[in-house]
């Protein structure tokens, strides 16, 4: 039974059984269980719930918090789990969820990101990898169901997989950007434009690998989903002139002396494609490349289909988005990148083979530094800084050949993250701290990778939160839990990763 501290009215039951109770009081109000801990507070309007207000538990630990407008849920709310971890945000509007809602797992790491309007599930939704807080899918609701096309991640970023949805039901699934076992690029590969918004996804480049080379048809797309160019490889080879992709009407023009001056072709009557422009003695002097009349580059396209020397690149609305060089068709040299507005967005080298070297930078749209990063032979290789917007180091490590190795400064979140890498994978002892406070979060190690030996974690006040052990990547023996007090509230046993006894008591398989 809940007691009412002042204004004599009997408990406050709609927080804890779901029914409101009519009341004539007014003002602040806190409740409270028969042990003196306060159950809730908050403000009262002509007998109903409305402001700000708090839940607990029983353990006086935070259950909820968040506003009332117009006795409606509004704005965001807080909710807790029992030993003090987040375990929900949910964003409201006159009482239902509207916004995305945000979900925690027992360690406090993000889990989901799910978008509602009026209490259903809407647009799309991003699930984690909770140990590295990296995308594992995204799918996309209507009126509460997956539908369409949704996306699974490999942990290193990769889509790898493209499902199928209809009402909600999985319909197919089909696999991407694989690797057989020796390592090398197999079966259908698709890539995706990185600067469109988070959760549209653009093919940029699709096609087939058989142990490593490319065979079939490769087909590139624009930042639209309007298709560049079909090119036919065979064991890694371009098929010159292949006679099924000749289907584009093709123009010329001449010099005095009947050699071709232009050779330009059209698609229902606009450019597109690669135009050429030849001297009078047929050597390529320059090209562009169209798209139903939106020119997408100018250079020099040799007589293999290759852009050679100096090269511009186009925005499809005309604005310029990167110029550099080209040498066999793969970019060399300098390159820079833009942004619609003309600032620049990247700048870095290449070598010959279109492989990053040196260092390469990247910038805001205000022009201060994103990112700092050097490239050997086409992998990273050296020190990685990355900043915020304030000029703040989020990011600082090191790669040898492509690989994340040494020390790393991880800020994610509410956290930064420090330790070690050997060859890509964490390595030795790891530790997080909060952003704000700069206690410890976190501290446990790793070996190759997987977690391994003790790991901990903590409260902002320092006091332990979760305490258990790992071997070779399993949860292992008993994991204890506390309280923001540090008092011990929840045992659970594992054996090879499996929960087989909380506080104590055999769990039913």
């Amino acid at each position: 039974m809940l007691k009412r501290v002042f204004l004599g009215i009997v408990a406050f039951l709609f927080f804890h059984i779901g029914q409101s109770q009519e009341t004539d009081s007014t003002g602040y109000t806190v409740f409270r269980y028969d042990n003196g801990i306060i159950s809730s507070e908050g403000y009262f309007k002509n007998g109903k719930p409305n402001g700000y207000w708090k839940t607990y538990y029983p353990n006086g630990n935070l259950k909820s918090k968040g506003n009332r407008k117009n006795f409606k849920l509004d704005s965001l709310w807080r909710f807790y789990r029992e030993d003090g971890a987040l375990e929900q945000e949910i964003n409201y509007t006159a009482g239902k969820r509207n916004g995305y809602t945000y979900n925690y797992n027992e360690e406090g790491l993000l889990v989901s990101k799910i978008r509602y309007d009026d209490d259903v599930k809407q647009g799309w939704a991003t699930f984690y990898f909770p140990e590295r807080r990296n995308k594992q899918y995204e799918k996309k609701f209507v009126d509460g169901k997956v539908e369409g096309e949704a996306y699974e991640y490999s942990k290193d970023g990769r889509v790898i997989a493209i499902l199928k949805y209809e009402k909600g039901f999985l319909q197919d699934r089909f696999e991407i950007n694989r690797y057989n076992p020796k390592k090398k690029k197999t079966g259908l590969w698709i890539t995706y434009h990185d600067d469109i918004e988070e959760t549209k996804k653009v093919k940029q480049l699709e096609g087939r690998y058989v142990n490593g080379l490319k065979n079939g048809y490769f087909r590139e797309y624009d930042r639209n989903g309007e298709l560049l160019s079909t090119t036919k490889y065979v064991n890694g080879e371009v098929v010159k002139n292949a006679e099924e992709l000749m289907n584009v009407e093709v123009k010329q023009t001449f010099h005095d002396n009947a050699q071709v001056e232009w050779e330009r072709t059209y698609l229902n009557g606009k450019p597109h494609g690669v135009w050429k422009k030849f001297n009078d003695s047929g050597q390529v002097i320059s090209g562009k490349i169209y798209d139903k009349g939106n020119l997408l580059g100018e250079g020099i396209i040799d007589e293999e289909g290759l852009k050679q020397g100096p090269w511009k690149e186009y925005y499809q609305t005309g604005e310029l988005r990167a110029e550099g060089e080209y040498l066999d068709g793969a970019r060399y040299k300098k390159w820079k990148f833009y942004f619609k507005d003309g600032s620049l967005e990247q700048q870095g080298t290449y070598l010959a083979g279109g492989k990053p070297h040196g260092m390469w930078k990247w910038y805001y749209e205000d022009g201060d530094i994103l990112r700092e990063e050097y490239f050997r032979n086409g992998k990273e290789d050296g020190e990685i800084l990355e900043y915020d917007e304030e000029g703040n180091v989020v990011v600082k490590g090191y790669y040898i050949n492509g690989l994340e190795d040494g020390e790393w400064t991880i800020i994610s979140g509410k956290y930064k993250e420090v330790g070690k890498f050997i060859e890509g994978m964490r390595y030795g002892e790891w530790k997080h701290y909060y952003l704000d406070t700069e206690e410890l979060a976190f501290e446990g190690s790793f070996i190759d990778g997987l977690p391994d030996g003790k790991h901990t974690y903590y409260y902002d006040n320092g006091k332990k939160m979760l305490q258990g052990k790992y071997q070779a990547g399993l949860k292992e023996g008993v994991w204890k839990r506390f309280n923001r007090d540090g008092i011990l509230i929840l045992t659970n046993e594992y054996e090879g990763g499996q929960n087989v006894r909380i506080d104590g008591r055999k769990i039913k398989q």
